[in-house]
């Protein structure tokens, strides 16, 4: 394991601290965004055309290099500042950082520890993917404070733009409070009624930072408990005392109090101890949502910030297992060897092109996994392992692997674990495959039905009705109506149970809509143009009696549930079933085009392609290469497939291909393993890796997600009763991920003027009463969230053509469409029915369309 990245990492910041002497001042402003508040856009001062990038530049300029500059305002809850020094801090097991702010001590109470204080949290970040700047893959904590326990964690508030034209809401009895009604904010605590960051007298500039165009902002962390008193004569809001709070805060204690945090100090989500070695990033979050009469709402002021030891050098520079990530190559699943070894990973490092083994075991030191580890789903921050037992005898009292196991996806950590889905001792369920839900929820099959797994608590809260089978624990029950392959798709999870069909789940009510019957099923997909389809097999994967065989792939409409086409596949060629010795999807859907690519027969050393686009089927697209053992006959074994050996790799394009050397002939030898990778567009091989000799069996291959998904749509005009349908597939993009795959939801801000649904993969648009709104959506790929806001004008009349909105389509109505095409546009218009052929432009190609129209009409 000596080349892995944190050893890189490690011996780099030795070498630097050596060779150096570091500044003990910030020297990089990474991030700034504050929350609404009455010093936002002055402290920076905002200037026309400013954007984030030339705000962070005014932050920096203000902060680096120096012990005390600012003040930098950070807004009411949530807002935030990003820096680091230009080395990274170790710790010294003592008061490692200090961060300045400007608290006071009040002297009007001089006998008690408070006056002027506005406290915020402090996170502290670890490069783990050695970009030198935070990123996804890096690795945040919190430092635990001393009022830790008094928090409220996993506390979430939204802001939203105010109207800068609105009418104002002055208080009743301060005169110094101009809106009361200001910028709303709503949290997600039910306790808290929703409230306003109030504008005053003093600042009357924007409060919302005017370089951001998003016009919802939402902050998540640790909050505060609120102890500011009012002391003023008859409550008039002008004299406020803050208690301090104790040390581990920004902002919280005047400057020469402050003694800084430790490192040491620092938690992970769970609140252990992280146990840093170092730290490289560090963000301040606003940590109160309170208002202070005249003072204004609570904001976290930050001034500079200070390493106490910028050239010291780490005590224990080699890396350990918290040291390794993962997030820079391929995470190999592999079922191992059955009763000698329980599950495994190994890992393929893309820096060094070299393959790591046994990397769980690496990293979780005593921890196994549990036996024939058989599925893994990479899914936002965490991976997902579904192992067929928990040991070969749960009751030898051998060391006891998980059916579930739940890692951190970058660490590979080990953070929750399940032995039996049911706590009944007659129901000792195999596990089959894992599906998100989201980030808190998730469905488990297996051979005895489908059950619900929350995530925070890491904990199963039953079976889904209906998906029963008769398993009981012994070893032909588990070969009965089990449950395997699972998809979120659109509004449903999709599930395969054996013997019986598709089941269509709504995931709000962890209930079965539908089942749909398909006696044969083998598996369900989702291709990359958004289809679904089930594969379907009449014969086993160990039935050598000959066809032919039912064998197709059908098309379903994943919201009526109607069958779309049927692809007939020639009785031989159909996708490989593999109840009988259950395996993961077995077919491996080509990202950027409408196919798939399998092998019909188990351990076939060919791949062969069915193109949905051109309903046609080609036998042995690829030939796998030669393996090492000799036949009888002289000629060399072949490599095979096992298991889901088939998959794309989104971060190179390559098509990646595991095998075993298991091609049907006389010599086959298990313990020879290889990755392929091929050219996605020639389908050339590249290059192989053998791996060590070993049994891996390997399962499937699982891929980090380093990109973050985007979802962009532009602003819509509709005439009133009439529908915009926009494709969701064009709208949602992410490198890691197919679009296809993206749960996208859509709230409309005003219900009376539009009215917004997703419906599979289009979003529609149904125009109501003319006006204009803001239309929220927020996708949710692969457990990582984006969101877009855009506007929708309806318009007042709604016949397409009707462009001078007379409520007549006549030759009248293309003089108004000339008119405004030449730019003379002397009154109102219709642009929905102006823009004829609907292709968003207006202009000629819409002139000679209506001429069209008006004379066949």
């Amino acid at each position: 394991m000596r080349k892995l990245l944190a050893l890189a990492l490690v011996s780099l910041m030795a070498a630097t601290m050596a060779q150096a002497v570091n500044s003990p001042y910030i020297a990089r402003v990474y991030d700034f965004m504050p929350a609404p508040g009455q010093f936002v856009n002055q402290n920076p001062a905002y200037q026309p055309g400013d954007t984030r990038e030339s705000i962070n530049a005014k932050v920096e300029a203000s902060l680096c290099g120096t012990v005390n500059g600012g003040p930098i305002s950070l807004g009411s809850y949530g807002g935030y500042i990003t820096f680091g020094f230009d080395h990274p801090v170790v710790n010294k097991h003592g008061y490692d950082v200090k961060i300045y702010g400007n608290a006071f001590q009040s002297a009007a109470v001089s006998d008690m520890a408070g006056g002027s204080c506005e406290p915020g949290i402090i996170m502290v970040g670890v490069d783990m993917d050695g970009d030198g700047v935070p990123s996804a893959g890096d690795k945040w904590y919190e430092i635990k404070g001393a009022d830790y326990d008094r928090c409220q964690h996993n506390f979430e508030v939204t802001y939203y733009k105010p109207d800068e034209n609105k009418v104002k809401v002055p208080h009743e009895r301060w005169r110094f409070i101009s809106d009361i009604e200001y910028v709303y904010w709503m949290s997600d605590d039910v306790t808290i009624p929703d409230g306003y960051v109030w504008r005053n007298t003093f600042h009357t500039q924007p409060y919302w930072p005017l370089w951001i165009e998003d016009t919802v902002l939402t902050f998540k962390g640790t909050r505060l408990p609120n102890l500011s008193v009012d002391m003023s004569a008859n409550g008039a809001g002008t004299s406020w005392f803050q208690p301090f709070f104790g040390e581990g805060y920004v902002d919280n204690l005047p400057n020469d109090q402050e003694p800084g945090f430790k490192i040491d100090w620092a938690i992970d989500e769970s609140g252990n101890p992280a146990e840093l070695d170092h730290i490289d990033f560090i963000k301040v979050y606003c940590g109160q949502l309170d208002y202070c009469g005249w003072l204004g709402e609570v904001s976290t002021e930050v001034c500079g910030a200070e390493d106490l030891h910028p050239d010291a050098e780490p005590d224990e520079p080699g890396p350990g297992p918290d040291d390794f990530t993962f997030t820079n190559g391929i995470i190999f699943v592999n079922e191992d060897r059955y009763g000698p070894n329980q599950g495994s990973i190994n890992y393929y490092n893309y820096d060094y092109d070299e393959m790591e083994y046994n990397v769980f075991a690496m990293v979780n030191p005593g921890v196994k996994l549990g036996v024939t580890t058989q599925f893994g789903q990479l899914f936002g921050d965490r991976l997902f392992l579904v192992s067929k037992q928990a040991n070969s005898s749960e009751a030898s009292g051998s060391t006891v692997g998980s059916r579930l196991a739940v890692l951190d996806a970058v660490t590979l950590k080990q953070q929750g674990s399940v032995l039996r889905f049911h706590e009944s001792p007659d129901s000792v369920y195999d596990g089959r495959a894992y599906c998100a839900v989201n980030n808190d929820k998730g469905y488990i099959s297996t051979s005895g039905g489908i059950f619900v797994f929350d995530v925070p608590s890491m904990t199963v809260q039953g079976m889904i009705d209906g998906t029963q089978s008769s398993a009981t624990g012994d070893y032909n029950s588990l070969y009965r109506g089990q449950c395997g392959d699972m998809v979120r798709f659109g509004q449903y999870v999709f599930a395969v149970q054996q013997g019986r069909g598709l089941h269509v789940i709504d995931p709000v009510t962890d209930a079965i809509v539908t089942t749909l019957s398909f006696p044969n099923i083998v598996t369900v997909f989702v291709t990359a143009g958004g289809n679904l389809y089930v594969a379907n097999n009449s014969r086993e994967i160990y039935d050598y009696s000959g066809g032919p065989y039912e064998a197709n792939f059908t098309s379903i409409d994943p919201v009526t549930f109607s069958v779309k086409e049927v692809h007939e596949l020639g009785g031989a060629y159909g996708a490989v079933s593999s109840w009988g010795a259950w395996r993961a999807r077995m077919i491996c859907v080509d990202p950027h085009a409408e196919r798939v690519y399998y092998s019909y027969d188990e351990y076939q050393n060919y791949i062969s392609c069915y193109d949905f686009a051109t309903r046609t089927f080609t036998d042995a697209l690829i030939t796998l290469p030669d393996g090492v053992e000799i036949n009888w006959d002289g000629t060399v074994e072949r490599q095979g497939l096992y298991s889901s050996a088939i998959s794309f790799d989104p971060h190179t394009g390559d098509m990646v291909v595991q095998t075993t050397e298991a091609a049907p002939l006389s010599y086959q030898n298990f313990n020879h393993n290889w990755v392929l990778f091929y050219d996605a567009n020639t389908l050339g091989l590249k290059r192989q890796i053998r791996l060590q000799d070993a049994y891996w069996f390997p399962a499937m291959a699982v891929y980090p997600d380093v990109e973050a998904p985007t979802v962009s749509i532009e602003e819509q005009v509709i005439g009133a009763g009439r529908e915009q349908v926009i494709s969701l597939l064009d709208a949602v993009s992410d490198a890691d991920n197919m679009s296809s795959l993206a749960v996208t939801t859509a709230v409309s801000g005003d219900e009376n003027v539009v009215r917004a649904t997703v419906s599979g993969l289009e979003l529609h648009l149904v125009g109501l009463t003319p006006g204009r709104t803001t239309v929220n959506v927020t996708t949710d790929s692969n457990g990582r969230l984006a969101s877009t806001s855009f506007t929708v004008t309806v318009t007042n009349v709604s016949i397409p053509g009707d462009v001078n909105m007379d409520g007549e389509v006549n030759i009248s109505d293309v003089t108004r469409l000339i008119t405004v095409i030449m730019g003379s546009v002397l009154c109102d218009y219709d642009p929905a029915a102006a823009d004829f052929n609907g292709d968003h432009t207006i202009n000629i190609t819409d002139a000679v369309m209506l001429i069209n129209w008006i004379m066949n009409n």
